[in-house]
């Protein structure tokens, strides 16, 4: 998943350079939270961008998601696939059963997921140290791009089998593991906790595991997003639990 992210913004990297070389097409950057406008009479670095946003709102770099709307395609689809599924899922009975177990859960999740904001993210970090330092992680800018700039959170948000309709948000508690809030989630019963997905503001996915062989912990960063997976699906939806992950990386709201 990593590769992939690095292979994206290589590609809008090399992309945005070889257009530059000879455009003066105008670039729009939208704060949607803040209902700011930052235009360029051209192409313009990543650098500037985040300067001229900064002087519009101190924000959370960690936090900030670049999106580009060439990608939002991909990103719808991925968002109306996995709800498509999820509602397969709620109608599915097994054949020796007339029962449903997932019903609740899956219709929470799409719940929960149609609360949110869903964008074609750029994975590239924010951060105005490490832009400056490295000059591949300072790309050019050449369309219309939205960035979503917030405040340091005070809280983490929990997703999937939970027994809520909504994500499910909690004071962040510095140098803690997922063990240290799981007491406090009313978790489904279709909850598997033996592996836990950490989805860290930046749109790092890590994985948590407990087992009686090994304890992997993760640590949350603030405004991290947590997804509990489902357990136990059937086949046809094997898939399922890491598309939603996938989906959470781009969460914007």
């Amino acid at each position: 998943m990593h590769f992939l992210s690095s292979f994206v913004f290589s590609l809008l990297l090399s992309t945005s350079t070889a257009v530059y070389a000879g455009s003066t097409q105008a670039v729009s950057v939208t704060l949607p939270n803040q209902n700011v406008v930052l235009n360029y009479s051209q192409p313009v670095r990543l650098e500037q961008v985040i300067l001229d946003a900064n002087a519009q709102v101190n924000f959370y770099s960690l936090w900030a998601v670049l999106s580009d709307k060439q990608l939002q395609k991909d990103i719808d689809n991925l968002r109306n696939n996995s709800i498509e599924q999820l509602s397969s899922l709620s109608r599915e009975t097994s054949l020796f059963s007339a029962n449903n177990e997932f019903k609740r859960s899956a219709t929470q999740i799409i719940s929960q997921l149609e609360h949110h904001t869903f964008v074609g993210r750029i994975f590239s970090p924010l951060d105005l140290d490490l832009i400056r330092i490295n000059e591949k992680l300072n790309p050019i800018l050449n369309a219309d791009y939205q960035l979503f700039v917030h405040p340091r959170p005070t809280s983490v948000s929990f997703f999937g089998a939970i027994d809520s309709e909504s994500s499910i948000s909690v004071p962040f508690i510095e140098h803690a593991g997922i063990d240290d809030y799981l007491d406090s989630l009313p978790l489904s019963s279709t909850a598997d906790t033996s592996t836990i997905y950490v989805i860290q503001p930046d749109g790092v996915v890590q994985t948590t595991e407990f087992s009686v062989w090994q304890n992997k912990p993760a640590y949350l960063a603030p405004g991290a997003s947590v997804y509990i997976p489902l357990g136990g699906l059937p086949s046809d939806f094997s898939s399922l639990n890491t598309s939603i992950v996938q989906l959470l990386r781009n969460k914007a709201l």
